[in-house]
């Protein structure tokens, strides 16, 4: 054999050895989401091998992280962070129908929250709505009401003023315009007699003035004739007295 064909061999051993480690060593993989397919229980080990040690034990449809696989196992972390290995033919990428139609009922159950919540609003608007509609008719009953007192009131009045316009008017037909001059007539006797009082109140304080004036007047006269007649009178005493005195 040549040396040639020994290297070859020994190249081709080498890479068959490369091959297997690469086979049996774990690699990561990108993490992605698994769910335990359909089994009462599915232990995870702390290695890719059945007599690894348990760690814990996953229910049917339990979610998992694939973070590893090596061989026919995957490396795995838990919803509660446990890391371990599982078989892989357990994990399936696909959803499990039980959490399919779990979440389902979970959104039938919001979706009934919410048509619960929408009915109970929708009794409450007819409700307000009902009860608007009531005290409109009642508004439109007392605005109708006070519409209609309002009219009374209107055409009464109206037919007051008609029935004191018709006798005014009968009373200017009967006295064909007279009670108007009669009115004007009132107004410039009533100016004059204004007039009329005024002068008379003048001359009745013309006439005290006077009265007074001459009394004072009469009184002074009266005065000058007692002392008039009392000087006459001493004069004429004075003289019999000197006549008497010549006498004797």
């Amino acid at each position: 054999m040549g040396e040639k064909q020994i290297q070859l061999i020994g190249y081709a051993i080498a890479a068959i050895c490369i091959v297997f480690f690469i086979a049996g060593y774990s690699y990561p993989v990108s993490a992605e989401t698994g769910y335990v397919s359909d089994m009462l229980l599915l232990t995870v080990r702390e290695g890719p091998d059945n007599n690894s040690k348990v760690l814990k034990t996953l229910r049917s449809s339990d979610t998992v992280e694939i973070i590893g696989k090596q061989n026919n196992y995957l490396k795995i972390k838990t919803s509660d962070g446990i890391t371990g290995w599982v078989e892989q033919q357990y994990i399936t990428n696909t959803v499990p129908q039980i959490l399919i139609n779990a979440a389902l009922k979970r959104k039938i159950a919001i979706l009934d929250k919410k048509n619960k919540t929408l009915a109970d609003n929708n009794l409450l608007l007819k409700e307000k709505i009902k009860n608007m509609g009531k005290d409109l008719k009642i508004k439109i009953s007392e605005i109708n009401s006070s519409l209609q007192k309002k009219i009374m009131e209107n055409n009464k009045i109206k037919s007051e003023f008609d029935q004191e316009k018709a006798k005014y008017d009968s009373l200017l037909n009967d006295t064909g315009g007279g009670s108007l001059k009669i009115i004007e007539k009132n107004k410039v006797l009533k100016q004059k007699n204004d007039e009329l009082s005024k002068k008379i109140d003048k001359l009745t304080k013309n006439n005290e003035n006077c009265l007074k004036t001459g009394m004072i007047k009469w009184f002074l006269a009266g005065a000058g004739v007692l002392f008039t007649g009392w000087l006459i009178g001493h004069s004429i005493r004075r003289s019999k007295r000197s006549s008497g005195g010549l006498l004797g």
